[in-house]
């Protein structure tokens, strides 16, 4: 009676499962990593699909979006803020508006404030008038 050889060398063949998790992974990585880079891209391509205007900027300041406090402390989170004259189906317009992404660093922001902005692109979201954004030129 024979007996079934064992594989010694350790040359078994990987298994199918193990090759498309890999696959998956190195996507998802390449994926990510494009996004990275392409950000600016779309990004400009989003402010060309929106409505926009030229805004004249008055003021500018450094707001608390909010706060959150966990058990190893607090975290605050802030934002550009601009007060913007622009001009709206022939109407001049004067408000407060978001001019940044919101972040935990406060230096970042006042280093952005340091050249003084005079201009920003207003954009806004089809249909929402109400809820402008402010784009520093």
């Amino acid at each position: 009676m024979s007996r079934p050889r064992a594989n010694v060398t350790g040359t078994e063949k990987p298994s199918k499962r193990g090759f498309w998790r890999l696959a998956l992974a190195v996507a998802a990585l390449l994926l990510f990593g494009s996004l990275l880079v392409f950000k600016p891209f779309w990004m400009a391509i989003t402010v060309r699909w929106r409505n926009s205007a030229t805004g004249q900027v008055l003021q500018t300041r450094i707001s608390v979006e909010g706060s959150r406090e966990s058990g190893f402390g607090g975290r605050t989170r802030y934002r550009i803020e601009a007060l913007v004259r622009y001009d709206l189906h022939g109407q001049v317009h004067e408000s407060w508006m978001p001019a940044s992404e919101v972040t935990a660093d406060r230096d970042l922001l006042a280093l952005r404030l340091v050249k003084h902005p005079d201009s920003c692109q207003v954009y806004w979201a089809p249909r929402h008038e109400d809820n402008p954004n402010c784009r520093f030129k």
